[in-house]
Formats: structure tokens, C-alpha cells, sequence
């Protein structure tokens, strides 16, 4: 009878340590099958060349949480489009405050900018460089105010211009629009280090008619002159 106890006894104890080991099983299996929290904020991985700002789930968020949500997110990007965060990537000041001149005024529209600059900086950081992502954030203005008309207003915009860039300050046109554009012949600035200084009427002695490097290339189109450019909703300039 006692071995019959003994055998008993054995039994049991591996019956019990089977039983904890399948639970324990249960247990993992659940742990690794459970939701992995989004990502959120700023992240840089290893490798990555600077990090990127993740936005949050705005579908869960409502009302003025939501608009919050995104602007306090803007607020994010824009800092390291201006430089501030110090990782390399500058976009300049004047560029940013006009894409952030749009998104105050619709607020909606933080969240298209933050969901697709997440895609260029991702590209960036890990190894493409900042150039297509820097072409993207130029072709915002246009973008996020394509379509859009302000019919009766009467305005004046006061902007500095880059002379590294051949077209600058993009603006949408309305029917019955009337525009004049005008340059400060006070200012100087060299198209190039050993060229001489001349203002928004070009150098007189460069004239560029035909050219086909330069955008004007007609009679009366002189090198670095200040033009304006006008492109019909069929694409014809």
C-alpha cells in the first residue's frame, strides 16, 4: 500500500507542475498577443540621422482636444524646420511662417501637414537627406490654399525675397483679381560674388532675351530682375 501512496503522490505533483506550466504558457501567449501602443511624440531609432515627430491619434481625440492636439504638434515641426532643435535640419524662418500663416487660420489643416511630414522626415532620417523634404514644405503654401478665393479683400504683402531661389511667394489668384508687384530699387544684392550690384531692375548689361536658361528670356528681360510668373488653371504660364 504504500508505494500505491507513493506513485499517487508522484502523479499528482506532475499533474499540478503541468497544469502551472500550461497556465504560464496561456499567460505568455497572451502578453505577446496584446496591442502595441502607437508611437507618439518624438522618436529617433538607432541609426537615424535626427528624430521625427510622431502625431497622435487624432481620431480619438474630439472638439477642441483634437485642434489642440494638432496645433500643439505644429508647434513641434515647426521648431525643427526653423532650426531649433538643432539636428541639422533648417527650412528658414520666412518659408515656415507662411506655411504656419495658413494653418492658424484653419486649424484642420495641421493635421494633413503633420501626417505627411512624418513621411518626409522618416525618408530623411534614415539616410535620403532634407532636399525632397524641403521641396515638399516649399509646394505647401500652394497646396494647402489651392482652390481657395478671397474676393473683395485689398491687401498689401511686404516680404523679403531670396535671391538663391528662382520663384518665391507663391499666391492663389481669383477671378476679377487685380495685381501689382514691386521691388525696392534702394536694395542691392550680386547674382553672383564678382558680379556688380544691382536692384529688382536687373543689370543693364546683361540682357538675357534669347536665353533659355533664365525664366525670361524675351526682349526687355535683363539678369536679376524682379518678375512675376502666372500660371493659368490649365498650366499655361
Amino acid at each position: 500500500m504504500v508505494p500505491a501512496i507513493r506513485i499517487s503522490g508522484i502523479l499528482a505533483f506532475s499533474m499540478l507542475a503541468f497544469s502551472g506550466t500550461a497556465e504560464a504558457k496561456k499567460r505568455k501567449k497572451k502578453n505577446k498577443n496584446e496591442p502595441v501602443a502607437p508611437l507618439e511624440g518624438w522618436q529617433q531609432q538607432e541609426g537615424w540621422t535626427h528624430g521625427c515627430y510622431y502625431p497622435p491619434n487624432f481620431e480619438a481625440l474630439g472638439g477642441m482636444a483634437r485642434q489642440d492636439a494638432g496645433m500643439n504638434g505644429f508647434d513641434e515641426i515647426a521648431a525643427q524646420w526653423k532650426g531649433n532643435r538643432n539636428d541639422g535640419i533648417s527650412f528658414g524662418e520666412n518659408l515656415v511662417d507662411e506655411v504656419e500663416i495658413i494653418v492658424l487660420a484653419t486649424p484642420a489643416k495641421a493635421e494633413i501637414v503633420l501626417q505627411a511630414n512624418l513621411e518626409h522626415c522618416l525618408k530623411s532620417a534614415q539616410g535620403q537627406g532634407a532636399n525632397e523634404w524641403g521641396a515638399w514644405l516649399r509646394s505647401q503654401p500652394a497646396q494647402l490654399t489651392e482652390g481657395e478665393c478671397y474676393n473683395g479683400l485689398s491687401y498689401t504683402l511686404f516680404q523679403w525675397l531670396d535671391i538663391t531661389d528662382s520663384w518665391q511667394e507663391e499666391r492663389p489668384v481669383c477671378p476679377d483679381d487685380h495685381i501689382r508687384i514691386s521691388g525696392s530699387v534702394k536694395d542691392r544684392y550680386r547674382v553672383s560674388n564678382d558680379g556688380p550690384w544691382i536692384t529688382v531692375e536687373g543689370d543693364p548689361n546683361k540682357p538675357t532675351v534669347g536665353l533659355e536658361d533664365y525664366p525670361c528670356s524675351r526682349d526687355g528681360c535683363l539678369e536679376g530682375m524682379l518678375i512675376m510668373k502666372y500660371v493659368t488653371d490649365e498650366g499655361m504660364e
